[in-house]
């Protein structure tokens, strides 16, 4: 199933998962071969904290969908936009130095806030900002 755009680019899925992943998607893959390119190619995203770091096995995958949900109040904005805070850190600061997707279902992105987890992390605000 896929879609494609008036403008003529082939937006199936196929073709999406291979932009965003710099990878040719192909059927015939094995679990061996995709179990190597995922021992290669992912990488981890710190949480900021060392407990939910430990929960998800050393952090947020990269090249992935991380849904989070629960209830009102329990914290799923925080922990998305303090990821989406560390993403463009360098590694040494639990980031990967590259960029973030932030999908908003509810309207709850605040970039001011992410602002101030940056500033309150020592990070650059406007570099984080930057790379959402």
């Amino acid at each position: 199933m896929g879609i494609t755009k008036n403008d003529g680019h082939d937006c199936s899925f196929g073709v999406l998962i291979s932009k965003a992943t710099g990878r040719e998607t192909n059927p015939n893959t094995s679990a061996a071969e995709y179990h190597r390119y995922r021992h290669n190619i992912i990488e981890k995203i710190s949480t900021g904290c060392i407990e939910l770091d430990n929960l998800f096995r050393g952090g947020i995958e990269t090249k992935a969908v991380t849904q989070f949900y629960g209830d009102s109040g329990s914290g799923k904005t925080q922990i998305c936009h303090s990821l989406a805070t560390i993403v463009s850190q360098d590694k040494s600061k639990g980031g990967v130095d590259s960029k973030c997707i932030y999908i908003d279902t509810e309207g709850s992105f605040r970039p001011e806030r992410v602002s101030e987890i940056a500033k309150a992390r020592g990070f650059n605000s406007d570099l984080a900002l930057e790379n959402i």
